[in-house]
């Protein structure tokens, strides 16, 4: 996040942060739209595999699992035993009174009593058939449901169920709903949205009279069938005043209660809580349900058949201060619910055994309070929106994809299993993916669009492999330059201007662009950048804005391939009929001002400087010695490598400078020498005795250089300098001097 942001798009950034978390926000607090449900269903899933991840709950403050036994009438006992339906109540009744005297804490019976265990009067009929005077009296003899109301009255501590029917009308009367249930009174505006009982059964009267407590036993599946909350009361369907609603608790709540010692009269219901007295607080939906702390995986809850118990095979010692519950698991018996775990179809029974164990250990699921998960959704929005505008597209999409990632992972993992934490996960997500997306597009119609411009500006005069490079420090490009050392190369064709008069626009405009094109694509090619076309001229950089940290050796290799490509361009000139093209280059490397040079509306990335000036002097030098390209001293020292041919021209000092500069012609790469080693070594050996001032033997050596080297521009120059000395030895001058440009 290198690139400072523009205090405009800082505004912009931060506006559409708080719009896209507001949005958020109202999806959050309206998610149970059916508009919304995909946001639900994400939930839902991530609430899923967080639940089947973790090992162990780590909910045994009070209980433990071996505190709570299920006693299981399975497809074991139904094997054993026969059809439920056949049983007699004898059967309950003697594993009550087994269970009842081994002194548990409570039994819950997720079994339903509301009707009698007689036969259907069918048997009746058939008795008289028979010839049998008092089939009524026999019927009644087989009841076993004294022995039950027996078992549940010794054993003082048996919870029964109630069935809400609600296929029936209601019934007219419904005292014993207020005489045999213990109540819950709420205010109404508190329980608008709690599910309510149509017609609900009550267990037969024997046995609700004995039971220490009656409650529902219905399930809060969602649209999935999954149950992943519990149904802590239900309304009753006539109401006893008319400020406060009655509810019937379910059976898990009910027995945690009064395994709790908690009163009755000390619940109550508060906005968003469920009270047991001070002994519990239970976060609830406007439903009245909390979501189920289900048992990790290496958790799980004691299973006993039914048969075995039956049997006497179950010592009663087993059950002394536990909490039993009885129900079913057997498939044919259809109490087999879907539930967010490992094992995902678990037996009705267990789900109320789940609800009860959460409640007495108070292990509780927290949902942030409205006002912080608007605080987190803006400061999320904000610091995503932000990184996400500050990288490129691509790397903006990698990093929403880690992001999304490392949310789900840390809500997974941490927050979920370890704080008990619950995020709205589908939202978070969500709001990521908005904030990737809005910063995206603001990128695109702002930086982006300005980057896409520079690099179409900057590819006309940068080698297109470094324009990334430059664009990723833009901030280098504002208005305003810094001293660095470069290399700067002029290159010019002779006599031009004359040779243009002779041709028509058009042809002139071909030629010239054919030429432009391959000296700059030579320029490009080592990674140099073009400054300008000054007409036939061209300048160039190397060094900037790229750093090259060999950029010397860039540059003069930039210079040969255009002599290179010079040679391909006269071959067309000739098969056309043309006069050839010469060019003259010259290089320098030296301290220089690099940078956006001009107004605020208008500038040009350029150099300038006397290392600058000094470059297109030897550019012109050319001209005077007949070479082709001409470099100074400190290019060559520059050089990394013995990569070129070289000779030395001299000691120069050029018009507008003090200063001599010694200046060498760059010949061709080093790989060629062998092409020049006789003639350097001719002109080297006139040129050493011209500097020890041996004008004669001077003279005579470049006259030999010449005769092998015809119209060598330098031996030439020195040749005649010889004669001057020899004439006149008091006018020797070590330097150079350039009286024109």
């Amino acid at each position: 996040m290198k690139q400072a942001l523009k205090k405009s798009a800082l505004t912009n950034l931060l506006l559409f942060s708080l719009i896209g978390a507001g949005i958020i926000t109202l999806g959050y607090i309206f998610k149970g739209a059916p508009i919304l449900s995909p946001f639900k269903s994400l939930d839902n899933s991530l609430l899923d595999l967080a639940m089947k991840l973790r090992g162990d709950s780590n909910q045994e403050h009070v209980l433990t699992t071996d505190d709570i036994l299920i006693v299981d009438i399975d497809d074991a006992s139904i094997e054993k035993l026969g059809r439920v339906q056949l049983w007699p109540r004898a059967y309950d009744a003697k594993v009550l009174q087994t269970i009842g005297s081994g002194q548990p804490k409570a039994i819950g019976v997720d079994i339903l009593y509301t009707e009698p265990d007689t036969l259907a009067s069918v048997y009746e009929q058939i008795l008289l058939e028979k010839g049998i005077e008092t089939p009524g009296k026999i019927i009644q003899a087989l009841s076993t449901d004294y022995l039950l109301k027996q078992a549940i009255d010794s054993s003082k501590v048996v919870y029964l169920s109630l069935f809400d029917d609600d296929k029936k009308p209601l019934e007219s009367s419904h005292d014993s709903l207020f005489t045999d249930l213990r109540l819950l009174k709420a205010p109404k505006d508190l329980t608008a949205e709690f599910t309510k009982l149509i017609n609900p059964i009550l267990p037969v009267k024997d046995f609700r009279q004995v039971s220490k407590g009656i409650a529902t036993i219905s399930m809060a599946s969602e649209l999935d069938g999954v149950v992943r909350k519990y149904r802590l009361a239900q309304l009753l369907p006539t109401q006893l005043q008319e400020r406060s609603a009655s509810l019937a608790l379910n059976l898990a709540a009910l027995m945690a209660i009064d395994v709790l010692d908690v009163p009755i009269d000390s619940v109550h219901i508060s906005d968003k809580f469920f009270h047991f007295g001070s002994k519990a607080r239970i976060p609830i939906s406007p439903k009245g349900e909390f979501r189920l702390n289900w048992l990790g995986a290496n958790e799980k809850f004691r299973y006993i058949s039914f048969y075995k118990i039956l049997n006497g095979t179950v010592p009663k010692e087993l059950f002394e201060n536990k909490i039993v519950f009885i129900g079913t698991s057997a498939a044919g018996l259809q109490d087999i619910k879907t539930t967010p775990t490992l094992q995902s179809r678990k037996p009705g029974v267990e789900v109320h055994a789940t609800a009860f164990y959460n409640l007495v250990n108070q292990s509780f699921f927290n949902d942030l309070p409205l006002g912080w998960v608007g605080l987190l959704f803006l400061g999320l929005s904000t610091l995503l929106t932000f990184s996400f505008y500050a990288l490129r597209p691509v790397y903006a999409l990698i990093l929403f994809l880690i992001v999304a990632v490392l949310e789900i992972l840390f809500f997974v993992l941490v927050l979920f299993p370890i704080f008990l934490l619950v995020l709205p996960m589908a939202n978070i997500l969500t709001l990521s993916g908005i904030s990737f997306i809005i910063s995206t597009v603001y990128r695109y119609f702002t930086q982006e669009k300005d980057r896409l411009q520079m690099r179409a500006a900057f590819e006309t005069y940068v080698a297109p492999d470094l324009v990334s490079q430059v664009l990723k420090n833009s901030d280098s490009l504002k208005l305003g330059g810094e001293k660095k050392e470069l290399t700067v190369l002029f290159s010019d064709i002779r006599g031009f201007t004359s040779y243009s008069e002779g041709l028509d626009p058009e042809s002139l405009v071909h030629l010239l662009n054919n030429y432009l094109n391959q000296m700059s694509e030579a320029v490009f090619h080592n990674k140099g950048t073009i400054d300008k076309f000054i007409g036939d001229a061209v300048m160039a950089i190397f060094g900037a804005p790229v750093t090259q940290p060999n950029h010397a050796t860039l540059a003069c290799q930039s210079a040969l391939d255009m002599l290179d490509a010079l040679k391909k361009i006269n071959n067309i000139q000739k098969s056309m009929g043309e006069p050839e093209l010469d060019i003259g280059i010259g290089i320098n490397t030296g301290e220089m001002t690099v940078g956006n040079i001009g107004s605020e509306k208008r500038f040009d990335y350029t150099v300038i400087g006397d290392a600058v000036n000094l470059g297109s002097r030897l550019e012109g030098l050319n001209k005077y010695f007949k070479t082709k390209i001409l470099i100074s001293e400190s290019t060559l020292k520059s050089v990394s490598g013995d990569r070129f041919i070289y000779r030395e021209i001299g000691p120069i000092r050029v018009k507008g400078r003090e200063d001599a500069v010694r200046v060498y012609e760059l010949m061709d790469s080093v790989s060629n020498i062998s092409l020049y080693q006789k003639r350097l070594e001719a002109y080297n050996y006139a040129l050493d005795l011209y500097h020890k001032k041996q004008f004669g033997e001077s003279r005579q050596a470049f006259e030999q250089t010449l005769s092998i080297w015809n119209n060598d521009g330098p031996s030439q120059i020195y040749l005649n300098l010889c004669k001057t000395y020899i004439a006149d030895p008091e006018s020797y001058q070590p330097v150079l001097i350039m009286e024109s440009k």
